[in-house]
């Protein structure tokens, strides 16, 4: 994990970067691709009930882009994140 993240966080860095908005990964609405990564990111990098998110979320604050992607997507999905059961680990 410890190599393999900002290699990940690198990939969808650049795949933003390239799209025409950095509001999402592909084209100009939210698609499965964003669905996935908005699991990865709270589930993983942002869910505190994750032992590793601290470490893993101070990994992603290194790549500005995707942290304002993280940022937009969780308030695009707050509906959903207000209603969601208390924390899980994954």
């Amino acid at each position: 994990m410890k190599d393999s993240l900002p290699k990940y966080c690198r990939v969808i860095e650049k795949r933003l970067k390239d799209n025409t908005t950095q509001r999402f990964i592909v084209g100009n609405k939210m698609t499965i691709a964003d669905i996935d990564n908005a699991h990865v990111a709270y589930s993983y990098f942002f869910n505190k009930a994750n032992k590793f998110h601290m470490q893993q979320a101070d990994v992603v604050k290194d790549f500005p882009t995707l942290n304002k992607y993280y940022e937009d997507l969780k308030e695009e999905l707050k509906d959903h994140f207000e209603k969601r059961p208390a924390p899980r680990p994954f």
